[in-house]
């Protein structure tokens, strides 16, 4: 009886062991568990602030895309009214080569104008030479006049000074 109380208390023994041993296991997983509770909890704010971020770049790609397909839409419209435009160029074109026929008769009546303008302008600069040359000479002749009177005015002077000295 002894021999099985003493294997019997040797079991226990070893069972307390164990259930020490998983107890500490227990504690170990709780740790564990409590930490992954706390990423989860981490993970799941950070997933909805993500969620937020993502659909306000949703709402703002949703935007730019609207505004992308109006600017689409213009440009499309600026593409057929250039192309109306090249059609109409196409027959301003034809309309074109008879008015550069027209524009070098022109230009060939300008060069003669311009010839013509350039003898005038040669008269011009020569009559205003001329009229330059005479009026220092009326300016030359007016001193004159002043230095004579101003002689005149002195030898008249000079002469009452004798005659009453």
């Amino acid at each position: 009886v002894a021999e099985r109380l003493a294997a019997r208390a040797a079991e226990i023994e070893e069972l307390r062991a164990t259930l020490e041993s998983a107890r500490q296991q227990n504690k170990h997983l709780a740790s564990d568990l409590s930490a992954v509770n706390t990423e989860r909890e981490t993970l799941a704010e950070q997933q909805k602030q993500d969620q937020g971020v993502l659909e306000q770049d949703r709402q703002q790609l949703s935007a730019q895309n609207a505004a992308l397909k109006t600017d689409a839409d213009v440009l499309q419209s600026e593409v057929r009214k250039l192309r109306a435009q090249c059609e109409q160029l196409g027959a301003e074109k034809r309309v074109d080569s008879a008015a550069a026929m027209q524009l070098v008769t022109v230009q060939d009546e300008y060069t003669a104008l311009q010839r013509r303008h350039g003898h005038i302008a040669g008269e011009l600069e020569q009559r205003q030479l001329e009229l330059e040359q005479h009026r220092q000479q009326l300016a030359d002749s007016h001193q004159s006049e002043k230095e004579a009177k101003t002689y005149a005015e002195q030898a008249s002077s000079n002469y009452r000074s004798l005659q009453q000295g």
